[in-house]
């Protein structure tokens, strides 16, 4: 759940009020442009590009929906065949949840008599065709590819999704030609990489969890050299592959094996009775790493204990440790021997062929030459604040994650104040300084008083920051998966006490 700053509440009431001084202008550009496309898929793929526009001003998801639903709300009440083209473009390609507001203004437009292109008759009713994947021996990744149709004319999308985390999704690629699927799967001719033929209802198991989630926020978008557009083909596929999955069949599928805190236990005895302990280091301190390391797949469902691979060495040495753990002197001392030992290990249970092995032993020495510089940076020295009590008591990455989720929930990341970044987040004095600096400026509600809302801030903040009461978190986390952004949620749950 992402903090919502002042600047964007601002932005956030502008366009709650339609007042995106480029809207009608947009709406000219883009309905233009697709009056013009030959057929469905490039008109889908413009609308795709007008929801990647708000990624361009650095702005999250709920600031994005906000600036489709200003620019549908404006299209809506200056009908014409541009509006009437970008409106049946954007009701192809948004979420289920606002696709009523396109279709609401589209409605609009056509009752003023204007129309949208012989393209709307197919666009958005792609005829699924077949599916494959393609997956590496590590098991850090794969790539699903789907052939569609509209009419006779097949279309390929093609999505590849991080295996290391809980699951991402790092390339879409949509094809007009389908002969370059194979290329799209194993762009190297990789030896590593595997790829077989999959039932379409298991093509969109394997990729709703990744397609769930929003990019990254600070992806770097390119933009085309001619237009000034976003041309990243991520943010451009991605509208694409949602709503083609949901032309999918569904079906129950597996869920993946639940590994527990014994089977993580399990795997750091197995590695401190192995040979391979021996070139571990101190004993102490190889334990600690190898719980660490074994800790890690608790985040990531289905993800054995033991297993490695150089996408997921880099996640897990160069984000998860620095953001996670306040690591003593012996512990970075100790880190290179404890992992490197620890790799080999988990490879060799693994049961990976030389090749592989050989591509883990090339890449470990290079992440962990990034290791200092990655623990040292001053962000995630801020991050690791919120978790320094807990990250002394467990290495379960799954505890520590929910744990920074709730953290940052109830006490924002620092702004760019600097006296304020200063701050330990582990002292409740600096806690509350930071809470009543990010709530100073609201509105109580209810005939609260300033000061009372203040210190009912505080309080929820407080509780979410341990847990106590825990239905607080529970009711919080319902919010949140309703779409009420974080500060909205303080706002719901901070009710002042009556008076005596």
């Amino acid at each position: 759940m992402g903090r919502m700053s002042a600047k964007h509440r601002v932005r956030r009431a502008a366009a709650r009020a339609g007042a995106h001084p480029a809207a009608a202008d947009l709406v000219a550009s883009f309905g233009a442009r697709m009056l013009t496309a030959t057929d469905a898929l490039e008109a889908e793929l413009l609308a795709a590009a007008v929801l990647a526009l708000p990624h361009r001003e650095g702005v999250g998801p709920e600031l994005g929906e906000l600036f489709v639903d200003a620019l549908c709300e404006v299209a809506g009440e200056q009908p014409s065949p541009e509006s009437a083209a970008l409106l049946r473009g954007l009701v192809a390609v948004v979420p289920p949840h606002q696709r009523r507001v396109a279709v609401a203004a589209l409605g609009q437009v056509t009752a003023a008599g204007h129309y949208p292109p012989e393209w709307a008759e197919l666009i958005g009713r792609a005829r699924p065709g077949e599916a494959w994947r393609s997956f590496d021996v590590f098991g850090d990744a794969e790539t699903v590819a789907m052939t569609f149709w509209y009419g006779p004319a097949a279309h390929a999308v093609v999505v590849q999704v991080d295996r290391c985390r809980h699951p991402a999704v790092l390339r879409v690629g949509v094809l007009t030609d389908v002969d370059q699927v194979p290329a799209a799967l194993d762009p190297g001719g990789d030896p590593l990489l595997r790829t077989e033929p999959i039932e379409l209802a298991d093509a969109r198991a394997r990729l709703a969890p990744a397609l769930a989630h929003d990019p990254d926020p600070d992806l770097d978008v390119d933009l085309d050299a001619a237009t000034g557009e976003p041309a990243d083909p991520l943010l451009l596929g991605l509208p694409v592959a949602r709503a083609r999955l949901r032309r999918l069949p569904a079906a129950d599928r597996p869920a993946p094996p639940g590994y527990q805190a014994a089977d993580r236990a399990a795997a750091v005895a197995e590695f401190l009775a192995s040979p391979y302990a021996a070139e571990a280091g101190d004993e102490k301190t190889a334990r600690f790493w190898a719980e660490v390391v074994a800790g890690y797949s608790a985040s990531v469902p289905g993800d054995p204990p033991a297993r490695i691979g150089p996408l997921k060495l880099p996640h897990l040495l160069l984000s998860y440790v620095p953001n996670s753990f306040a690591l003593t002197a012996e512990q970075r001392r100790g880190l290179p021997a404890a992992v490197t030992a620890w790799t080999a290990w988990a490879a060799q249970r693994q049961g990976l062929p030389e090749p592989a092995q050989a591509a883990l032993r090339e890449r470990l020495p290079q992440v962990l030459a990034g290791f200092d510089a990655a623990y040292d940076d001053p962000d995630n020295s801020r991050l690791r604040g919120y978790l320094a009590d807990l990250s002394a008591t467990t290495t379960d990455a799954a505890v520590l994650a929910e744990a920074l989720q709730r953290r940052l929930l109830a006490v924002p990341l620092p702004s760019d104040d600097r006296q304020l970044r200063r701050l330990d987040v582990a002292d409740p004095a600096a806690r509350r300084t930071l809470v009543e600096h990010e709530f100073r400026d609201c509105e109580p509600r209810d005939g609260a008083s300033g000061a009372e809302f203040l210190a009912a801030a505080v309080r929820v903040c407080e509780q979410l920051w341990h847990d106590d009461p825990p239905q607080v978190w529970r009711e919080a986390r319902r919010r949140a998966d309703a779409g009420t952004p974080d500060h909205e949620i303080i706002h719901q749950l901070a009710v002042p006490r009556p008076a005596g």
